[in-house]
């Protein structure tokens, strides 16, 4: 039961965010909100990791889901915008299946780690492992304002 209220919570914050908010945002915008939530997820992990009580729990499941429901569309819109007009189907291609083999091979990582490592390394390690994406998509910010001074 506690599980179903858990997905419940999770679903409702998401498809508020993305209903009311994350369409709202102008793909000008779409790289700020990515780094956004990526930065939200991190804390997020760490909260859930630490939790002892339920209220942190919950603190951690709503960064986790505020950060979800913004970073996926935004990744998929910024990289959208960044490819060329006669790559995007290929580029699109790429960037979802990475995403499903990560969806697949992850819980295989994760549940491994959680079990030999216990909850709190699993989480700040998910956590600490999410400084790369935020790394990489700032580089993809510095390179694109490069580009756009040399035109």
């Amino acid at each position: 039961m506690r599980q179903g209220r858990m997905y419940f919570f999770v679903g409702v914050l998401m498809f508020i965010l993305q209903a009311s908010y994350v369409r709202r945002i102008p793909n000008a915008r779409q790289h700020m909100a990515a780094l956004v939530g990526i930065s939200l997820i991190i804390p997020g992990y760490l909260f859930i990791g630490i939790a002892h009580q339920q209220y942190i729990f919950y603190a951690g499941l709503a960064l986790y889901s505020i950060a979800s429901a913004i970073v996926v569309p935004s990744l998929t819109t910024l990289i959208s915008n960044l490819s060329p007009e006669h790559e995007k189907g290929g580029t699109m291609g790429v960037f979802r299946s990475i995403g499903a083999l990560a969806r697949a091979c992850g819980p295989i990582f994760g549940a491994s780690m959680f079990w030999l490592c216990g909850p709190t390394f699993c989480y700040a390690f998910g956590g600490f492992l999410l400084a790369i994406p935020l790394i990489m998509l700032r580089s993809v910010e510095r390179n694109a304002e490069l580009k756009s001074k040399c035109q």
